[in-house]
């Protein structure tokens, strides 16, 4: 693959340098398959299979697009044609640069690897390990597993890239009790580890049960003006919409998270410090090139609380498949270690609510967001009390920054998510230490 690759790249070079046409090509292969316990019946999902490529040509100042929904002769032919006429070129129909660019995915294709022979077993008998373990007094349990490998090769005139492949295994346990539920998810990007992970399978749903049940007659939370103590992993989640997104350069220069910072704005009156970091160990968001085949690197985005930059440029771009443009993506945004302890933030706040495990979130172009709490527990003199019901949290972005009033020194990394940005959904990470906010508004529901 190598010499059609460095010969299709030449010629990519040349077409940019003597006519003023820049190409660029984004091919992918992706296979997903699912595994659903639920009534101690155990199903298999029919396995996804998602090929294709992008094609993105620059001439005079006029950028045109097309994406094919197959690696075939007839997708390339097809599609080299198109784009050429959208473009207003007729270099890309040559022979010679379909015949390469044919090579190239061929060859690229047979080298993909599959699920390995034995994975459904293996599934199967982890999904099957939780059976039981939630415990009694619920009306419900189910487990699932999703896992998901994915390629992609880019081409251009700079050159070109090959993926490894990423791999994504998830682990997500739901125990019913009435109206109340307890959730766990947890996942792996080593599909060594999670062939590993029975114990932890039988721990992950012996407390969703238990969660379920401690909720089933939990008291409601309506409150405003309250303290809240993110704990340590779960304020990742809180980080990923109050600084995260507002500093995505897209969502920064329009405005859509109600903030527009910028470099050396001060944001934070305490050494807040937050990285975005693609090479976090078994990182759910974590790669080594983004989908322009640019290198990753770490953007230390926040330092002792003010904007260093954004995140932007190569190296931060993805894309959910070859049907998308890339745009700017956070990787694992991680808020690192501050000075408190985590027992003394939880004094500190006398009273107010414990949030232990975080959901969905989302914030606004009116400057206010709301994140779903799975998991929390009133803090009465400054000490945990009652477990109480499904709540949400909500604020305005800017003001809820300021309002961090304890940073502790014991970060970790969260749950995995899938994070959804102007219609793409991706793999992300986030994490953090215990955080102590004030001035939060708090009430019963879930997002």
């Amino acid at each position: 693959m190598k010499a059609a690759a460095d010969e299709l790249c030449l010629r990519l070079q040349r077409l940019r340098d003597r006519n003023g046409i820049a190409i660029e090509i984004f091919a992918e292969s992706a296979r997903e398959r699912a595994y659903r316990l639920a009534g101690g019946v155990l199903e298999r999902e029919p396995e996804e299979a998602r090929e294709g490529f992008a094609i993105t040509v620059d001439h005079c100042g006029k950028t045109s697009g097309l994406g094919a929904n197959g690696l075939s002769t007839a997708h390339v032919q097809g599609g080299l044609a198109a784009v050429s006429a959208r473009a207003g070129v007729q270099a890309l129909g040559s022979s010679r640069l379909v015949g390469l660019l044919q090579r190239v995915l061929t060859e690229w294709r047979s080298d993909l690897v599959g699920f390995s022979p034995g994975w459904e077993r293996t599934c199967a008998d982890l999904l099957l390990s939780t059976e039981g373990a939630a415990g009694a007094a619920l009306s419900g349990f189910k487990a699932d597993y999703s896992g998901s490998l994915r390629s992609f090769l880019t081409l251009g005139p700079y050159g070109w890239h090959r993926s490894s492949p990423q791999e994504h295994h998830l682990l997500e346990c739901r125990a019913m009790a009435g109206p109340a539920n307890g959730y766990r998810r947890a996942g792996t990007r080593d599909r060594s580890r999670w062939t590993r992970w029975a114990d932890q399978a039988v721990a992950h749903a012996a407390e969703a049960g238990r969660v379920a049940r401690a909720k089933r007659d939990a008291p409601a939370v309506r409150e405003r003006r309250m303290a809240v103590v993110a704990a340590s992993g779960s304020s990742g989640a809180l980080a990923h919409e109050l600084l995260g997104h507002p500093l995505e350069s897209d969502v920064a220069s329009s405005g859509a998270a109600g903030v527009k910072w910028t470099a050396g704005d001060q944001i934070c009156p305490l050494p807040l410090n937050v990285l975005d970091d693609p090479f976090v160990p078994d990182g759910w968001g974590s790669y080594t090139h983004d989908d322009t085949g640019h290198p990753a690197f770490r953007r230390r985005v926040v330092q002792d609380g003010v904007v260093t930059c954004h995140i932007d440029g190569a190296g931060s771009r993805r894309r959910q498949s070859f049907r998308w443009q890339p745009i700017p993506r956070m990787s694992n945004l991680c808020v690192e270690a501050g000075p408190d302890r985590a027992d003394s933030l939880l004094a500190g706040a006398g009273e107010g609510l414990y949030l232990v495990r975080l959901g969905a979130g989302k914030v606004s172009d009116d400057g206010r967001f709301a994140v779903g709490v799975a998991e929390a527990y009133r803090i009465r003199n400054g000490a945990l009390a009652e477990q109480v019901a499904d709540c949400v949290v909500e604020g305005r972005v800017a003001e809820t920054i300021s309002h961090i009033e304890g940073i502790g020194n014991d970060p970790a990394m969260g749950s995995p998510a899938a994070c959804g940005k102007f219609g793409q959904d991706i793999p992300v990470g986030d994490g953090g230490p215990t955080l102590l906010i004030t001035g939060l508004t708090v009430r019963p529901g879930s997002l």
